[in-house]
């Protein structure tokens, strides 16, 4: 398969910083960005600018389409960081939700990309792992439930084409029917 380039994303970073800048050598499928609009079926921001930032471990978005990262992590840190900073942009992009709600909701993609292109599997445990070292549990728990449900409709044989933003909004819309 011929690997294309991805235009609309800039990195900046020194060029001591630079060895772990990947995307132009990653074919459509294991890119990030290119996931995360086909799992959430929306339009992808015009351009991305991806900005080294010394974070050590943590990973910081702006919008309206800015994503700081540590060029100093591996390849697949930084994939996983910008699927979940991407996430970020693109729910800010298109629905207005509580933060703890959008916090899963990127956790959850981040873990989908991981899964799909081969840097560990999805996981339960390893999602709420995440959402209580983010504050976001126990809200976390209803989105983890219904998860796999979405994903299964964007990814599996019974493509719904549904996206985030209607299923965000049918999971609001169930959770004040129980609390």
């Amino acid at each position: 398969m011929k690997k294309k380039k991805i235009d609309k994303i800039l990195y900046k970073a020194p060029d001591k910083s630079k060895k772990n800048i990947f995307d132009a050598n990653l074919s459509k499928e294991e890119s990030p960005v290119l996931f995360i609009e086909h799992l959430f079926r929306l339009e992808g921001l015009p351009q991305i600018k991806i900005i080294h930032k010394r974070l050590k471990l943590a990973a910081e978005f702006s919008m309206p389409n800015s994503i700081y990262i540590d060029f100093n992590n591996s390849a697949n840190y930084i994939r996983l960081c910008i699927a979940h900073e991407y996430a970020h942009l693109l729910l800010r992009k298109n629905i207005s939700v509580p933060y703890p709600v959008e916090q899963c909701i990127a956790i959850l993609s981040q873990l989908a990309y991981e899964h799909k292109v081969g840097i560990r599997k999805f996981n339960k445990k390893i999602a709420k792992e995440l959402m209580v070292i983010m504050r976001v549990w126990p809200a976390g728990e209803f989105w983890l439930k219904e998860w796999s449900s979405f994903w299964s409709s964007q990814c599996g044989k019974k493509n719904k084409n549904q996206k985030i933003t209607e299923w965000v909004q049918a999971g609001l819309n169930k959770r004040k029917k129980f609390f």
